[in-house]
């Protein structure tokens, strides 16, 4: 399980809050030191036999600025 909470630097709200990403414990996996500390993201790298994929898990509230849409983009590119 990985989980990133919301904090003061992503939010304006003081309670609840963040990213949850869960996955089976047979899966190999790992996190990834990617994302933007402004937004509540997670990124991980998941192995499927010889494949790799990358899953990410984002919330990005809809009253939020323009630029912090922009700026999630540029980390998934």
């Amino acid at each position: 399980m990985y989980r990133t909470d919301r904090s003061a630097e992503n939010s304006c709200k003081k309670h609840g809050g963040g990213v949850l990403l869960a996955l089976s414990n047979q899966l190999k996996s790992h996190r990834l030191a990617i994302g933007n500390p402004s937004i509540e993201e997670i990124w991980v790298s998941v192995t499927f036999g010889k494949s790799v994929v990358c899953v990410g898990c984002v919330y990005i509230p809809p009253n939020m600025h323009l630029s912090h849409y922009e700026s999630h983009l540029a980390t998934v590119n």
